[in-house]
């Protein structure tokens, strides 16, 4: 028996013994969530739901749950219950706001990761939400985000594309093989809005999906091989 059926099996031993209490049945929920057994979970969530109405860890493993699914709304709908029962929740905010924007609702999004930032103690988690609240606002403003590597000839740029099609890191790649004065940046070029860029920088990355590598392309410095990254 391995260590979470292990746990499955203690606990479910536990909820026998305990049958009215909502924690065990959230803690089930979760052991559930890990092994795979989706519709256990929900059995388990619900019923530590029906025991206890303002059960904070249920709603955030359901919320999970429902994001796993990519159901944004329900999973935001969980994640907005979690911070009704608990305002000072950083998660609970910061977890709605990413589910907003990765649906293209930035304005809302940005007024979640406000509040999670309003919430944050830690000055590191305040300063990835910031972050976060700057690309955002980028987005709101039309702005684009992409990195880039710069080499000398089109056969190493071509290397480039295959290593990182083989799982390379891009950011790595740029650090150790580009000649760009961004390399240690990983080649990132930041925002930037429309005639901010080389033009042939500026199309490749417009005709870019978000993720999406570019082919090799020509330019007077160099070939180069650009990522888009929102």
């Amino acid at each position: 028996m391995g260590q979470l059926d292990s746990s499955i099996f203690y606990v479910e031993q536990a909820s026998i013994l305990a049958p009215s209490s909502t924690k065990v049945h959230s803690t089930l929920g979760y052991l559930y969530m890990q092994a795979g057994q989706g519709e256990r979970a929900r059995e388990r969530l619900d019923r530590a739901l029906a025991l206890d109405a303002k059960n904070a860890e249920a709603y955030h493993l359901y919320g999970y749950y429902y994001a796993e699914k990519d159901s944004v709304d329900q999973a935001i709908e969980q994640y907005q219950k979690l911070a009704e029962l608990s305002p000072e929740n950083v998660e609970a905010y910061n977890n709605i706001a990413f589910l907003l924007a990765g649906v293209g609702r930035y304005a809302e999004a940005l007024d979640y990761y406000k509040r999670a930032k309003d919430q944050a103690q830690d000055p590191y988690l305040a300063q990835a939400i910031t972050t976060k609240i700057e690309e955002v606002q980028a987005m709101l403003a039309g702005e684009m985000r992409a990195r880039y590597i710069l080499v000398e000839t089109e056969g190493s740029a071509l290397e480039i594309l295959e290593k990182i099609a083989q799982g390379a890191d891009f950011s790595k790649l740029a650090q150790q093989l580009s000649i760009a004065p961004n390399a240690n940046q990983g080649g990132d070029l930041g925002f930037f809005g429309p005639g901010e860029l080389m033009p042939e920088i500026e199309e490749v990355v417009m005709k870019l999906k978000v993720g999406e590598l570019s082919p090799v392309v020509e330019l007077p410095v160099g070939y180069i091989v650009v990522q888009r990254l929102n």
